[in-house]
């Protein structure tokens, strides 16, 4: 009777374990709904529209960062400058937006690469260590903003309405954030050049 009623346990646990390991995204989904259910539970209004929105745009940020250290972890290497790095990046932006557009995300843009290169050369030509290179980054990068907010903040800086509507704005009648377009857009890139380029196939 005891190995009778083991056996569809065991089978029951076998399957699952098959499944977690040939599909591991749907174990991922799993916790994720559960999550999402565990928190509606508990915070009612974050099942709404206005509580889906504002989860998007938490997350779009930190999605399109995630495809970023996506590519690092897949050579070996990790980055903790990224979030200081985009900080610094998005500051920059919506600093200079009163120039125009294509001025402040081009300007964003260069303090990203130059900042990423500064980690590249060291890792790469110095032989620094990931975590001591991008660690250091991160304090560098602090300093000089820290320093350059407290002379910007004696004056008075708008934000251009383009970067305000790509950073906050939504569309679908208020429903979906426009930064979501951009995390899919960037996640659409990122995974075509994994899967479809020798240089994404390299990397694995």
């Amino acid at each position: 009777m005891s190995n009778a009623s083991r056996s569809p346990q065991t089978g029951l646990g076998s399957r699952i374990q098959e499944l977690a390991v040939r599909y591991p995204a749907l174990i991922l989904l799993g916790v994720l709904v559960i999550l999402v259910l565990i928190t509606g539970a508990i915070q009612p209004t974050y099942l709404s529209m206005s509580g889906a929105r504002n989860t998007l745009l938490q997350a779009a940020p930190l999605g399109i960062l995630a495809g970023a250290q996506t590519i690092l972890m897949l050579t070996g290497g990790i980055d903790l400058s990224v979030t200081m790095i985009a900080t610094g990046s998005a500051y920059v932006a919506a600093n200079q937006s009163p120039q125009g557009a294509l001025i402040a995300i081009g300007l964003g843009i260069v303090v990203g690469l130059i900042a990423g290169s500064a980690n590249g050369v060291g890792v790469s030509l110095f032989r620094v260590n990931p975590l001591i290179m991008t660690l250091a980054m991160s304090g560098i990068l602090l300093g000089l903003f820290t320093s350059w907010t407290q002379t910007i903040l004696q004056g008075s800086t708008q934000v251009g309405p383009f970067i305000k509507l790509l950073g906050a704005g939504s569309f679908l009648g208020n429903r979906v954030p426009y930064s979501v377009l951009v995390w899919a857009l960037v996640a659409a890139v990122l995974i075509w050049l994994l899967r479809r380029t020798g240089w994404g196939r390299l990397l694995y």
